[in-house]
């Protein structure tokens, strides 16, 4: 149902400034800027009304979770048939509203006009405001003009009695004579109330009142029972209880509201089944409070009071049966337990049941066991919008992964950072930055920890975003910015520490020149998370040549770290992309500017082996299993190699450029290498670079072709294709990794009674 209603909103705590830049108009696709214009210093107003922008008031002054309601945006226009521009921001609070979309309404006014030219709107979300640009030529002096409507869904997580309102600011008006000034913005409308309906006649006495709401609403004096307490959502007096008090304060918004509110609407998603009912001994849920997580739209934040100190547990699932269903890591013991519900897909609504317990989740033969549950309660809520780089960026075609989620380095013009999808291609998950990441590994308590694209900067994460540790680069006593020298892997190791790559360059004598030629070369590091330092453990100088070990010298096109600004004349040498530390505890590197992989020791630092490229120890009996500009090289438990052969400047004679991934079994004895398995996409696909392969324990594997095409590929062992997901969100230039993921916060799949 869409229902006219004034701007009201509660606005928490926090309204994001941002002030629209003059070039707001151009900037939003507009053929051009009516406020570009600074040199004239006039009054362009006087005589007339000076202009001002408002929220029209007339609406009525209640709203429920789940409606969509809009408000408009009037203004008094200026004078002459010049063009006008219009900038402003409307504020709301996305803990309260989702925005929906807008929709000009100057635009329909001049339609009617024998005016030739249309008025140009141009909006964007930016999740807490919406930013408008308005140009158009339209004669009338003095006359209030309606500007945009603006249409937003009331959040289904609401608690009843919340006030809101939508704020109008920053607002400029411009014409193509005078310059743009900031005008009077009639700020905030009216408040208005979330609500709820009072649920019909329950009593059969013809009359829909208190009565009803008291046995709607299960409130009793005195009772602080949690279905209570999920039925009026909240303690509105304060006064530390539920009570019938409570129905009265709210029905005081109510009153004469009855006809005008959906009558009957529940506080949770009518898909959603209730909980049985539990009346066994133990903690009992006193409190339950949930709410989307400021900072992204696929978290959601749980507060759980209980009666004694237990544990509890949320399983949770899609109502529209999308999905199945997941259950939370076990919080607790506590009395009060603060968690996060994660895994979930955009825009969705979704059911779930809070269990507490005094025991504690075990492992069975088979499955997860549940410890006896002594009270159970239910609710529902909404998931929002994904970011805009996000949205739309994957498409399923063919089959589902095996695997429960893969996560992605993401990397578009328009999202930067993380995100996980499951096995039908929705995102479930998101971390957004303005940086680039390179690898991300996960720890055992589903901490996440990367570097950044440039390497300046390693960062720990929890899954909600929240910083937990962060080392940056520094040399001389300074930061190496904006270039850091760590880059593309983050391996975890023992003590809480994790391996990284990293850069340094090295001054070399050319013997073809007689002159001495500046070289970057690539170094293995450790991150020791809990001191906070970065160690260097092994440089590539000390056991290759520079001079005799190349394959080619271009230094114009091979670059990777030249200096901490940049302006350093170095070759990229040797260019490193993956570590992966073998049964033996050796580690394997993959260069990519050698096409070769190396075994060091990390005790030592020697070179133990050399596969492929200049001075390899191993021969190919087949040239054609060689692989070129390779990507994500790693031992898998039957002591063969697995890697994503890129396929750059492969000689036509051995097929030309194209990619594929490979898996090299090597001859100790013989010291050979050769082929024992390869999967190449139907037709050929080639990935210039990025990339990257992973084996399943179920003997599949998962192949990213992270260039060109993006294809998220999962086959068999006899290539048959199991999954296939394309990723062709606009702008998007390589795709780094896709690493399989069992959990994102410890939820794990389960089958509901």
């Amino acid at each position: 149902m869409r229902k006219l209603i004034s701007a009201k909103l509660l606005v928490l705590g926090f309204l994001v400034s941002s002030v629209l830049s003059v070039a707001g108009l151009a900037a939003a696709g507009l053929p051009y800027s009516p406020l570009a214009n600074f040199g004239n210093t006039d009054d362009p107003y006087a005589p007339y009304e000076r202009p001002r922008v408002w929220i029209e008031a007339d609406a009525p002054d209640q709203a429920i979770p789940g409606e969509h309601i809009y408000v408009d945006v009037w203004s008094i226009a200026m004078d002459g048939a010049e063009p006008v521009g219009w900038q402003y921001d409307l504020d709301f609070d996305p803990n309260i509203l989702t925005f929906l979309e807008a929709e000009p309404l100057l635009s329909s006014i001049i339609a009617q006009t024998p005016l030739s030219e249309p008025c140009i709107s141009a909006y964007q979300d930016h999740g807490d405001h919406v930013s408008t640009s308005i140009v158009c030529e339209y004669p009338a002096p003095h006359y209030e003009i309606p500007l945009a409507r603006y249409w937003f869904e009331v959040e289904t997580h609401l608690p009843v009695g919340m006030f809101g309102r939508v704020d109008v600011r920053n607002t400029f008006v411009g014409s193509y004579d005078h310059p743009p000034r900031e005008i009077e913005s009639q700020g905030h409308s009216d408040g208005f109330v979330i609500a709820v309906g009072v649920c019909g006649d329950q009593n059969d006495d013809g009359l829909v009142n208190i009565l009803d709401a008291i046995v709607g609403m299960q409130v009793i004096v005195g009772s602080t029972d949690p279905t209570a307490r999920q039925l009026v959502l909240g303690d509105l007096d304060d006064d530390g209880d539920i009570t019938v008090v409570d129905v009265i304060i709210l029905l005081r918004y109510l009153v004469g509201w009855v006809d005008h509110l959906d009558c009957g609407v529940p506080p949770f998603a009518t898909q959603c089944p209730l909980p049985q009912p539990f009346q066994g001994l133990g903690p009992r849920v006193t409190a339950l409070d949930w709410r989307m997580h400021p900072n992204n739209n696929l978290i959601f934040d749980f507060n759980v009071d209980l009666s004694e100190t237990g544990a509890v547990w949320t399983e949770y699932w899609p109502a529209d049966g999308s999905a199945g269903p997941l259950r939370t890591a076990l919080s607790g013991p506590a009395q009060s337990h603060d968690y996060q519900v994660m895994r979930l897909r955009a825009d969705t609504t979704y059911c779930f049941w809070v269990s507490a317990t005094h025991g504690t989740l075990n492992v069975g033969a088979a499955s997860l066991n549940s410890p006896p549950i002594t009270d159970m309660v239910a609710g529902s809520f909404h998931t929002g919008r994904l970011p805009e780089g996000l949205q739309g960026s994957l498409h399923q075609l063919v089959g589902r992964q095996t695997y429960d989620l893969a996560l992605l380095a993401y990397a578009d013009p328009a999202y930067m950072g993380m995100a996980a999808i499951d096995q039908d291609a929705e995102i479930v998950w998101y971390y957004e930055q303005e940086e680039g990441v390179f690898a991300i590994a996960q720890k055992d308590n589903h901490s996440l920890v990367f570097n950044n694209i440039p390497g300046g900067r390693m960062r720990e994460i929890q899954p909600d975003g929240t910083v937990i540790h962060e080392v940056v680069d520094e040399m001389d006593g300074t930061i190496c910015a904006p270039f850091g020298r760590w880059h593309h892997e983050m391996k975890i190791i023992p003590g809480n520490r994790v391996l990284t790559l990293g850069s340094e360059i090295r001054e070399i004598d050319d013997p073809l020149t007689n002159g001495a030629v500046l070289i970057t070369g690539d170094t293995i590091e450790i991150w020791d998370i809990d001191a906070g330092t970065v160690t260097r453990i092994f440089s590539e100088f000390d056991v290759l040549d520079p001079i005799a070990d190349q394959i080619l010298i271009n230094p114009e096109q091979r670059f990777f770290w030249r200096g901490c600004d940049g302006s350093v004349p170095s070759e990229d040498w040797t260019h490193s992309n993956s570590l992966w530390v073998m049964d033996d505890g050796n580690i394997l590197i993959s260069m990519r500017q050698l096409n070769q992989l190396i075994a060091i020791d990390p005790d030592s630092g020697q070179l133990v082996w050399r596969l492929g490229g200049p001075g390899s120890d191993f021969a190919f009996p087949d040239a054609s299993d060689e692989f070129h500009f390779q990507h994500s090289a790693k031992q898998l438990p039957n002591g063969n190699i697995l890697l994503f052969d890129n396929g750059n400047l492969r000689p036509e004679e051995d097929g030309g450029e194209y990619s594929r991934a490979l898996e090299l079994e090597l001859d100790m004895v013989n010291m050979t290498a050769s082929k024992v398995w390869e999967y190449r996409y139907t037709p050929d696909l080639f990935a210039v670079c990025c990339s990257n392969v992973t084996r399943l324990d179920n003997g599949n594997t998962v192949v990213m072709f992270g260039f060109g095409e993006f294809h998220l590929v999962e086959v068999d062992s006899n290539d048959n294709i199991v999954s296939d997901v394309l990723m062709d969100s606009p702008g998007k230039i390589t795709q780094y990794r896709a690493d399989p993921l069992d959990t994102i916060n410890g939820e794990s799949k389960v089958t509901l009674p």
